[in-house]
């Protein structure tokens, strides 16, 4: 964890609440109700980078499957954007795909953002089905990942269901190594 998280008091009202409020007893005009709104509202603080649409695995109920297949975003423009992003308020990143391991993409991008200044303020991750994970285990052991999301389908025979057999198994080992 990152910190602790701020408890929301709930007997105070929201700052939208209080806008509302004002724009209700007539302090305000709708002009500058939409205004003040338009002001209070967060800036994207979270981004999902997808590294890569190649997957080592055939899940019955992927919905990316379906998905036609784009040409991959140059590895320095997606860096750039990342500097971009993070420059913008950007906090949060994860490296994702269909598989990010499927190709060296990924671990790439995450090595990009690791060697970024300020990154003791940022969270850094990937989601991943875990099976292709150990084949970059050295380059990642030498990040600071604030997470590695691995995906299981429940138990082995669930999991082994609909991801394949054996898959289950080797996400379990990418765990222990991770």
């Amino acid at each position: 964890s990152k910190g602790p998280i701020e408890p929301v008091e709930e007997d105070q009202p929201s700052t939208q609440l209080m806008t509302a409020r004002k724009l209700w007893s007539g302090e305000i005009d709708p002009e500058a109700a939409e205004e003040e709104l338009r002001r209070l509202r967060s800036p994207l603080n979270t981004l999902s980078i997808e590294s890569n649409q190649i997957c080592n695995l055939n899940c019955d109920y992927c919905y990316l499957a379906d998905r036609p297949t784009v040409p991959s975003v140059d590895l320095g423009a997606l860096s750039r954007f990342m500097d971009d992003a993070q420059s913008n308020g950007v906090k949060r990143f994860s490296i994702v795909g269909k598989e990010p391991f499927a190709d060296s993409r990924a671990i790439s991008l995450l090595e990009h953002l690791d060697r970024q200044p300020a990154r003791s303020t940022r969270r850094i991750g990937v989601v991943t089905n875990g099976i292709l994970a150990p084949k970059y285990f050295d380059r990642l052991r030498d990040l600071s990942l604030d997470f590695v999301d691995v995906s299981v389908d429940g138990t082995e025979a669930m999991n082994d269901s609909v991801r394949g057999k054996g898959t289950f198994a080797k996400a379990m080992a990418a765990i222990r190594l991770l």
